[in-house]
């Protein structure tokens, strides 16, 4: 049975939230994400991006090249409350999807085009997304997910587009490399180092040329590049993880300060823990070091004494002090963090 897969993206999804929220920010130069010394772009609107800012690169830095924008410290939990949305519409649609962010999902059409187009389908699914959340939304079908993939980037801004069984590698080849999914920073260096620009030329390649220069990855690029990809839908869980994080805005080596930081992110890890009520997360920590780190002696002491009645406050500046010590004085400014070194940034 010939595969139909969709792939659905919300459109710069942070900054369309904020927009849905004030709409004086239409058609703005907007920037959302960290606001201080060390902050990154998480989001920005198409209007920057002629200025060449993008996702990830430093908020100081996006401000150099784009002056206007409009910077947005944003707020996870409402862009959670939307994903939420977007996520509870798609399941109540479809039999099988996959949530691969809070703004990215694939979804399983196949067999379906015996009761319904798929395109029909998908356009459906789409327009319902846009008329119940008023966020926009671009999607791509494909017979696999790397085409439909590229495809909604191709669709965007606020479009769809369909790649039919057969055309896939015709799609693809005027392409540039970097459109092919995990063509990262240095593979495209690699790849332009050797003059391939276009996906066409990939296509073109021997299997042994790429795997000579980008190893076992180069079989995998090739075949992405003339369209074939197996890979399945995976069925969509809820989340099995709870983390906190915390980035110093200058390098510290204060250790008063560090177990304060660490000692507040724990305490909130183990308050989403109550709140939640996910003691399966205990399940997950059988074969953590933490365990060992914090003296945690069993699954029920963990739920009973760390989470339920806050015991990791008393083993934080053990552990603080026990990684602290393994590094040799001098101390160096910035470290790694759970190798018995110290870090600007914590993550639990």
């Amino acid at each position: 049975m010939e595969r139909s897969i969709l792939h659905l993206d919300l459109d710069t999804f942070f900054v369309s939230v904020e927009r849905l929220l004030s709409p004086e920010l239409l058609k703005k130069p907007v920037l959302v994400g960290g606001t201080g010394g060390r902050g990154v772009v998480a989001a920005c609107s198409y209007e920057t991006r002629k200025f060449g800012v993008h996702s990830g690169m430093s908020m100081k830095l996006a401000r150099q090249l784009c002056p206007e924008a409009i910077c947005i410290k944003g707020n996870s939990s409402t862009y959670m409350k939307y994903s939420d949305l977007i996520t509870e519409i798609i399941n109540e649609s479809v039999p099988i999807f996959e949530k691969t962010s809070v703004d990215e999902f694939y979804v399983d059409l196949t067999g379906m085009d015996r009761f319904f187009g798929n395109y029909a389908l998908a356009t459906e699914l789409r327009q319902r997304i846009i008329k119940e959340s008023g966020l926009p939304i671009s999607f791509g079908l494909s017979p696999n997910k790397t085409v439909s993939k590229v495809a909604t980037g191709e669709a965007k801004p606020n479009n769809q587009m369909r790649v039919d069984a057969g055309f896939e590698k015709l799609f693809l080849a005027p392409l540039s490399i970097r459109k092919i999914p995990n063509v990262g920073k240095v593979t495209g260096q690699k790849l332009i180092a050797m003059g391939v620009e276009r996906i066409k030329t990939i296509q073109q390649m021997p299997v042994e040329m790429l795997t000579a220069v980008l190893g076992k990855n180069g079989q995998k690029i090739l075949q992405r590049a003339q369209g074939i990809d197996d890979s399945l839908v995976k069925p969509y869980s809820e989340r099995k993880s709870i983390s906190s994080e915390r980035t110093f805005n200058l390098d510290t080596i204060d250790i008063t300060r560090l177990k304060n930081t660490v000692t507040t992110m724990v305490d909130t890890l183990c308050f989403q823990l109550r709140q939640a009520n996910k003691e399966h997360i205990a399940e997950y920590l059988k074969s953590d070091p933490i365990w060992e780190i914090f003296g945690v002696k069993s699954q029920e002491d963990f739920i009973g004494n760390y989470v339920t009645r806050g015991k990791f406050h008393k083993n934080v500046p053990q552990v603080i002090q026990k990684d602290y010590q393994l590094v040799e004085p001098p101390l160096p400014p910035v470290c790694d963090w759970w190798h018995g070194k110290l870090s600007r940034s914590i993550n639990n």
